[in-house]
């Protein structure tokens, strides 16, 4: 459980920091996100509680973390048995068959490869924007709308996404709440990794800016 919930956003967040002080749009819709939702720490000036975190729905805060594991691609690769005789987009894949696939690259990324579309599923065709409008107008986060398969996916995904996911949203909150992220010189900002037991940033630099209140 430490393993695949804590040291998996240990690797996450140097990502996260990156990612939001290159997209400065982003950084500051979340954090206006983030004082509406928790309008009561907002005009009394004091961090969110835990329990307003954990409890308190921030959509595009849902789709930031989402779109971090995505891209981040900390576990860039995975692997699934076939448990009966198959065919994927015309390739026949016999029961008992590893097939080990990339998180990341064509379809993920970029353009995927090209592909008869007649083979193609209905649902392998469909775009979706992550943010959505419910039938109020309330914004609402749909985490299936773009390909992403960070914590595997159906009964046998990762058990310790969850953790994952509290810690990712507690950490991110206390920053963005606190520090604006400035970007940093593009010497210093890379976005090589290297292989840890996840895949970690090679540079992580950050200019935090604390904010006054």
């Amino acid at each position: 459980m430490v393993i695949a919930g804590h040291d998996s956003m240990s690797s996450t967040l140097p990502w996260a920091v990156k990612y939001l002080a290159d997209h400065q749009d982003a950084q500051q819709r979340l954090r206006k996100s983030m004082h509406a939702g928790y309008a009561k720490a907002f005009s009394e000036g004091y961090t969110p509680t835990t329990a307003e975190i954990t409890g308190i729905s921030i959509p595009y805060a849902d789709a930031i973390m989402g779109e971090v594991l995505r891209f981040s691609t900390v576990v860039s690769f995975g692997s699934r048995q076939a448990t009966r005789d198959t065919t994927v987009l015309g390739r026949r894949i016999p029961k008992g068959t590893v097939v080990i696939y990339l998180k990341n690259g064509p379809s993920f990324f970029t353009k995927g490869y090209d592909i008869d579309e007649s083979i193609r599923s209905e649902t392998s065709k469909q775009e979706e924007n992550r943010i959505k409008k419910d039938t109020g107008g309330n914004e609402i986060y749909d985490p299936n709308a773009a390909p992403m398969s960070t914590f595997g996916l159906g009964p046998r995904d990762c058990f310790g996404k969850k953790l994952a996911y509290l810690e990712f949203r507690l950490l991110l909150t206390m920053i963005v709440w606190n520090f604006e992220l400035q970007k940093c010189a593009g010497e210093l900002s890379s976005y090589e990794g290297w292989y840890k037991t996840f895949v970690v940033p090679w540079q992580c630099y950050v200019r935090p800016n604390k904010i006054i209140r």
